[in-house]
């Protein structure tokens, strides 16, 4: 019987433990190489963090537990998220424009080593929308460009002043 496209599907062992670590690694690597080229080690780690946790839904298909895969992989969850995070750090109700930038290019990173490694195929309208759209093969390449230039604005805005720094306790 087939699963409804409004009830998770029924879950079966998404990886190995070599494609789990396979999984982890690329999506840390293409989280670091986006902030790479800003030599702050701070936004790098941030980055290489943030691009991975996207994926906390697979670590809980990995232990088994029953739960639809993908759905951070949508525009709202990449409006949402960094805001989320942005207040989280400031902690004042206003906008921390460079966290926001760093998470909107993990987000990209993420997305860009599921293109280059799967097929394509992403819900990026979700929750309005259960349907994946599907990105071409090349598309890994810009968005990865984009990651990068969003780490690059945001380095920009850490080091003008134009933003305030994390506090030392994260």
């Amino acid at each position: 019987m087939a699963s409804s496209p409004l009830r998770p599907p029924v879950h079966l062992r998404e990886y190995s433990i070599t494609g789990f670590i396979r999984e982890v690694g690329g999506h840390i690597l293409f989280g670091v190489v986006a902030a790479l080229p800003t030599l702050d080690p701070g936004l790098v780690l941030l980055c290489g963090a943030e691009s991975i946790l996207i994926d906390s839904d697979h670590l809980l298909t990995f232990l088994d537990f029953p739960v639809e895969v993908r759905l951070a992989h949508s525009i709202t969850f990449a409006l949402v998220a960094p805001l989320a995070l942005s207040y989280l750090v400031r902690g004042d109700r206003r906008l921390n424009p460079w966290v926001f930038l760093v998470t909107l290019s993990a987000f990209a990173a993420h997305l860009a080593f599921d293109v280059y490694a799967g097929n394509g195929l992403v819900p990026l309208l979700t929750p309005f929308s259960v349907a994946y759209a599907s990105l071409p093969y090349w598309a890994w390449f810009p968005l990865e460009i984009g990651a990068v230039l969003l780490s690059a604005l945001a380095w920009y805005l850490r080091r003008s002043g134009g933003a305030p720094t994390l506090p030392r306790s994260l």
